[in-house]
C-alpha cells in the first residue's frame, strides 16, 4: 500500500480503510434467489403433489361428511292408539229377550158331613160312609217379570232408545203373559157326593180338586202362549241414531 493510501485516524495514526463506511439496510422479508429450469420443474411437481393431496383431503373430507349423514341414528316414536268399536247401526242386531213367570200355587178345602152307609165295596160295615160336601179350590198367581239390560258396545242415542224399547214395548207385552197367567187365579167350588170307605174320602176330594186346577192351568197357559204365537213376541227395535263418525 501505498503512504498516500493510508488515512489519518482520529487519534493521529492511521488506517488502511475509512473509519466510516456508508451503512447498508435491510428490509424484512424472503430472500430469493434466481430459479433455475430444474428448480422450477422440482417446483411444479411439489405444488402438484400438494394439490393433490389437498384434493384427496377434500374427498375424504366430503365421504366422511356423507358417512356421518348416512351413519347418523334416527329414532321416531308414536303412541299406540287403541280402538276397538262395536256399533250396531240403528240397534240391528240387537237381541234383547224378557220373559215372565207365572208362579202358580192352588190349595183346596173339602167342608162336608158324613152318614154310616153299607154294601161299600173293599170296607168293612163299620168303614162305609156317605158323605156330601164341596170342595173349595184356592188357586193363586205371582207373575213375575224379568227384563233384560242394555247390551255393551252401543252409543249413548243406541243405549237410550233401547232401553226406552225395554220399558215400553218390551215390557207391555210382558204384561200381557201377566195377565194371561192371572187368569188361573180364583176359588172354584164343587159338589161333591161319596160313598165308599172312610180313608177314601181325601183321596176322591183330592181328585176332584186336581181336575179343576189341571184344567185351569191348562187355559191359563194357552192363553199365554197365544200371545206368541207366529213369532208376536219378536220385535224390531228402531233406534233411528245416525252412525258414529269412525276413527281414522
Amino acid at each position: 500500500m501505498k503512504e498516500s493510501d493510508r488515512v489519518q485516524t482520529f487519534f493521529g495514526g492511521t488506517h488502511h480503510e475509512p473509519f466510516f463506511q456508508p451503512s447498508r439496510a435491510f428490509g424484512h422479508g424472503e430472500f430469493i434467489q434466481p430459479k433455475c429450469a430444474e428448480c422450477e420443474k422440482e417446483d411444479e411437481q411439489v405444488n402438484r403433489m400438494t394439490d393433490n393431496k389437498k384434493e384427496e383431503d377434500t374427498m375424504l373430507q366430503k365421504a366422511d361428511e356423507e358417512q356421518e349423514i348416512i351413519s347418523t341414528p334416527t329414532y321416531s316414536e308414536q303412541a299406540v292408539e287403541e280402538q276397538n268399536t262395536r256399533h250396531y247401526a240403528n240397534c240391528e242386531g240387537v237381541t234383547v229377550e224378557g220373559w215372565t213367570d207365572a208362579n202358580y200355587g192352588n190349595s183346596h178345602t173339602a167342608p162336608g158331613s158324613s152318614t154310616p152307609a153299607s154294601d161299600c165295596e173293599g170296607c168293612s160295615s163299620d168303614e162305609c160312609v156317605s158323605n156330601t160336601g164341596t170342595v173349595i179350590s184356592v188357586f193363586t198367581a205371582n207373575p213375575q217379570v224379568t227384563l233384560p239390560s242394555v247390551p255393551e258396545g252401543l252409543n249413548e242415542c243406541e243405549q237410550k232408545a233401547v232401553q226406552k224399547f225395554i220399558n215400553t214395548t218390551l215390557n207391555a207385552h210382558e204384561q200381557q203373559h201377566v195377565a194371561a197367567f192371572n187368569t188361573y187365579r180364583g176359588t172354584v167350588r164343587t159338589p161333591y157326593t161319596y160313598r165308599g170307605c172312610a180313608s177314601g174320602l181325601d183321596a176322591h176330594t183330592q181328585q176332584i180338586h186336581d181336575n179343576i186346577e189341571s184344567a185351569r192351568k191348562t187355559k191359563s197357559d194357552a192363553k199365554s202362549a197365544a200371545l206368541d204365537a207366529g213369532g208376536a213376541n219378536i220385535f224390531s227395535v228402531t233406534c233411528n241414531c245416525p252412525d258414529p263418525e269412525s276413527k281414522s
